[in-house]
């Protein structure tokens, strides 16, 4: 379990902390070019910068062991499994992890 638990924690702070910095630059970018596709290209990339920056802080509690960590990140593994292949994998790992070792969602 353990093991499991290190490479999810690992993978979900590496993956997310990197697309995170990634989206919180788009978003910096999309904030200076003001343009008619301003708006919806500001929400898309403002949801995404969360979620990958929820998914690192949760990756970091999972490393830890913190019992907020599991529902937190049962829930983001949904926004992952739109991001293909690599949080389809990811996505679908945490499932599987989350039901073999019994920590519940709630």
């Amino acid at each position: 379990m353990d093991r499991n638990r290190n490479v999810l924690a690992w993978a979900f702070m590496g993956i997310g902390a990197a697309m995170g910095f990634g989206a919180l630059l788009s978003l910096f970018r999309t904030l200076t070019e003001l343009n008619s596709d301003f708006l919806p290209s500001l929400i898309l990339n403002l949801i995404i910068s969360v979620l990958f920056v929820l998914s690192a802080y949760s990756g970091y509690g999972l490393l830890k062991n913190k019992y907020w960590a599991y529902p937190a990140l049962f829930k983001l593994s949904f926004g992952w499994l739109f991001i293909f292949p690599l949080g389809t994998v990811l996505g679908l790992y945490y499932f599987w992890f989350n039901h073999k070792y019994g920590k519940n969602a709630s």
